[in-house]
């Protein structure tokens, strides 16, 4: 006798920081699967955990290999999860992963094309599970990359070490002794697309030419024949390097040859990655560096912050370090927040090294789950918590100086078109989703109510774009003029007060008195303020709280007025990169319109625009601007 039970539907989950996109998706597949969403991937990765998913459909904006680690956290507990990425304009130039149960599709994508690719994946799943084949093996190389991925490094830091991996220019790293130099480097080195060439690794104290001579000619008599090579050099604690050291090493750079009897007619192309635990500028100073090394070693630096300037990472990097080791049988230990206050109290002279023997120390000889401040083990032998110190280290916020270069000549719309047409392709999949499923969905009220709100927004959003667009192309050129920084400020927020009622967003003015007039273009600065304004409030989780601040600073005998604008959440914006800088690494082609074509203003009156996000506390918008004389 038939069963008159409703047969139950695969659950699949869409994640992408996009509405547009999220309810796309759930309108293409909610017929015939369970359709769960994510706006980010810690929050697609926490519903994998504990849902039965068939599948995941991840929006990407940077090349898929950035995501790896997010991509093995959903497989964690079904190996064979599939995995659909909807590429953003980013993603599609850049390598794709060699994973199987995957496939891409790119921004904007038909309905069709969306379901076939869903049907596939899944079935090619489910064949796999029928001939229950073994689980594939991990490579060597993916425990380096799992380290890089994980709470160790900080985003921006990951973003750019992702991005010199894909450069042949050598690659400065500076840090403390335990902040991870070594591992950044094996990550930078596997990430690459020539992983395979040979890695070879000097510690530079006591490295004379000879011993790196002696070292190569082993090795190239050893493991190759031929007239040339292509190879990784890896040269720890560079400042150590003596004089005839550093020019055979620039010579290598330059030439491609090394000149030493042996060794000088074989061509080698040589991807430099050198570390130093202190500064290279210093050395140059001092006479005991060379100035032209120092140039060429330091083209794509990467800086790794101390232990103790990243307390607020402490209490996850400690768990994730138990979480780590399951065949020791302490993965299920837990620190109390007693012990993990003690923790970011502690001044940690040996940074992430130290931590993690400490973790594994204290966790190994504790007995029972939970580890308290007396279990804590911070040195062989010393057992007593009390030795620790307990008075924290203050850490001074460090303002970056204005930029007073102009801006670089060249096309406007070098980056801004790029940025525009992907703000346009997730709103295009809205309106292509409502177009195409139009004629089978006619009669479907919640297929009406949801596109028809969504495609009209939309079409406004689009609108506004490229009105942004053209008004920014024809700005004039700046004619700088003295303006009251806080009289601008409110008249903008004055624009904005009917938003902020209906919002119920509490505004926070704190404009300092007596501030000296700023040089600026009249116009410019509304448009400005416009943008940035506008892309607060324009966010898809809107502030509920606003701080606006105006302060006088001075660095390198500098002064300038700073303009904070603060607010109690974490966008999208990376297009607002985490935290962004002339020397962060991060391309502020990757900002979104409105803070792409607000910084560029800035830069153009010789000011600087940087944005900074901290999980838990909020985003800040800091504007930099000239002080009159």
């Amino acid at each position: 006798m038939p069963s008159d039970a409703p047969t139950r539907k695969r659950k699949a989950l869409i994640a992408d920081p996009s509405s547009n996109i999220r309810t796309s998706v759930w309108m293409i597949l909610k017929d015939e699967y369970t359709v769960l969403t994510a706006n980010s991937f810690p929050e697609a990765v926490e519903i994998a955990e504990r849902e039965e998913l068939e599948i995941v459909l991840a929006g990407i904006d940077l090349p898929p290999v950035f995501y790896e680690a997010y991509f093995q956290s959903l497989r964690k507990s079904r190996p064979r999860l599939p995995l659909l990425l909807l590429l953003g304009e980013k993603a599609i130039g850049g390598k794709k992963l060699n994973l199987p149960w995957s496939d891409f599709l790119p921004k904007p994508f038909s309905v069709q094309a969306l379901r076939e690719k869903v049907q596939n994946l899944i079935l090619e799943k489910d064949l796999a599970e029928k001939k229950n084949e073994p689980k594939l093996p991990v490579p060597a190389e993916e425990k380096i990359k799992a380290w890089l991925y994980s709470s160790r490094m900080p985003a921006d830091v990951r973003e750019k070490v992702f991005k010199v991996s894909f450069s042949s220019f050598p690659v400065f790293i500076q840090g403390e002794e335990g902040t991870g130099k070594s591992e950044v480097a094996k990550a930078i080195h596997f990430l690459s697309p020539n992983k395979d060439r040979p890695f070879l690794r000097f510690f530079c104290r006591g490295l004379t030419a000879e011993k790196f001579a002696q070292k190569l000619s082993f090795w190239l008599k050893n493991f190759y024949k031929g007239e040339s090579i292509a190879l990784t050099l890896f040269f720890e604690e560079v400042e150590n390097l003596d004089w005839d050291m550093q020019t055979i090493l620039l010579d290598l750079w330059n030439d491609q040859r090394i000149n030493w009897p042996g060794l000088e007619e074989i061509g080698i192309e040589a991807k430099i990655i050198s570390t130093s635990i202190s500064s290279l500028a210093q050395a140059v100073s001092a006479g005991k560096f060379r100035g032209d090394l120092y140039q060429t070693l330091e083209m794509l630096p990467i800086f790794l912050k101390p232990l103790r300037e990243r307390k607020e990472d402490i209490p996850r990097l400690a768990n994730e370090i138990l979480q780590e080791h399951n065949r020791e049988l302490i993965s299920r230990k837990k620190f109390s927040l007693e012990a993990l206050e003690i923790l970011q109290q502690y001044y940690w002279p040996g940074n992430l090294s130290e931590l993690e023997s400490l973790t594994l120390r204290s966790a190994v000889l504790k007995e029972g789950d939970i580890l308290l401040p007396e279990d804590l083990i911070f040195s062989f032998g010393r057992l007593e918590a009390e030795a620790v110190p307990r008075t924290e280290v203050k850490k001074e916020k460090i303002y970056p100086a204005i930029s007073m270069a102009p801006e670089e000549k060249g096309n406007l719309f070098d980056a801004t078109l790029s940025t525009l047409a992907h703000e346009i392709k997730n709103p295009l999949v809205a309106i292509s989703t409502f177009a195409s499923l139009l004629p089978e969905k006619y009669d479907d009220p919640e297929f009406r109510y949801q596109f028809s709100k969504i495609v009209n927004l939309d079409v406004q959003r689009i609108n506004e774009l490229l009105e942004n667009l053209l008004e920014f192309a024809q700005l004039p050129s700046p004619r700088i003029q003295e303006n009251f920084l806080n009289q601008a400020i409110r008249e903008v927020l004055r624009r904005k007060e009917k938003f902020f009622k209906e919002r119920g967003t509490e505004l926070i003015l704190e404009l300092k008195d007596d501030l000296p007039n700023i040089l600026f273009d009249g116009a410019q600065l509304d448009f400005v303020l416009r943008n940035v304004l506008d892309n607060i409030c324009k966010q898809e989780a809107g502030p509920t709280k606003l701080k606006v601040s105006t302060d006088l600073r001075e660095e390198e005998q500098k002064r300038f007025v700073e303009l904070d604008f603060w607010y109690d959440t974490i966008n999208n914006i990376r297009k607002m990169a985490k935290a962004f800088g002339e020397d962060s690494g991060v391309n502020f082609e990757e900002l979104n319109l409105a803070l792409s074509l607000a910084r560029k203003v800035m830069v153009r009156n010789r000011g600087d625009l940087a944005v900074s996000q901290e999980e838990g506390k909020g985003t800040t918008l800091s504007l930099k601007f000239q002080v009159a004389s």
